[in-house]
């Protein structure tokens, strides 16, 4: 059997089930947090020409994002779900981290009189 690495959107989905695995069997906090965490590193994973620190500053913000918006993300999802499934709080912590990380990568990269029309256009005047 031939060797060889794993590809970015390989070793993305493999966290990310992993992380769909870890948050739903784990409770409580330790849930948010691995959720979160894996989260964090499904898209840090796909910034290969982004600087060090930039890739350790998004990190760890989509980690903290990622457990304090764990619960109004599952509850979210939950509505959306239309309640005929209970999401817990570890997927949305993986949720909510991953969402994070897109954001900023859109706001960092993105000048602020684009983004001022894109809200503009998305609210739609």
């Amino acid at each position: 059997m031939a060797g060889g690495t794993i590809s970015a959107p390989g070793l993305t989905a493999a966290t990310t089930v992993a992380a769909a695995l870890l948050g739903v069997q784990a409770d409580g906090f330790l849930g948010v947090v691995a959720g979160a965490f894996c989260g964090a590193v499904v898209y840090m994973l796909n910034l290969q020409a982004t600087p060090v620190l930039i890739k350790v500053a998004l990190f760890a913000a989509a980690w903290v994002a990622g457990v304090l918006a764990a619960a109004p993300a599952a509850k979210g999802f939950t509505f959306l779900a239309l309640g005929q499934a209970e999401i817990p709080h570890g997927v949305g912590a993986l949720i909510a981290s991953a969402i994070i990380v897109r954001l900023l990568q859109y706001l960092a990269s993105t000048p602020l009189r684009k983004i001022i029309q894109d809200v503009r256009t998305w609210r739609g005047r």
